[in-house]
């Protein structure tokens, strides 16, 4: 499953609780495991799950800074 390209306003604070996940980004993809946590901020971005047999966990808490 692949999740297109998005851009948040947020600072995003993503943990991989279970499985597997590939960030994409504009001129780089990043392979994610369980245990992994990714700090980002207005980064365009996709996520995708490239095993078809094992389902993956995200807990993704996004922080909108004041203006």
């Amino acid at each position: 499953m692949r999740m297109g390209f998005h851009t948040t306003r947020t600072v995003d604070f993503d943990f991989v609780v279970e499985g597997e996940l590939t960030m994409e980004l504009d001129a780089d993809t990043v392979r994610l495991e369980a245990g992994d946590f990714v700090i980002q901020q207005a980064a365009r971005h996709a996520w995708r799950n490239e095993s078809a047999a094992r389902r993956a966990v995200l807990l993704a808490l996004l922080h909108a800074p004041a203006p």
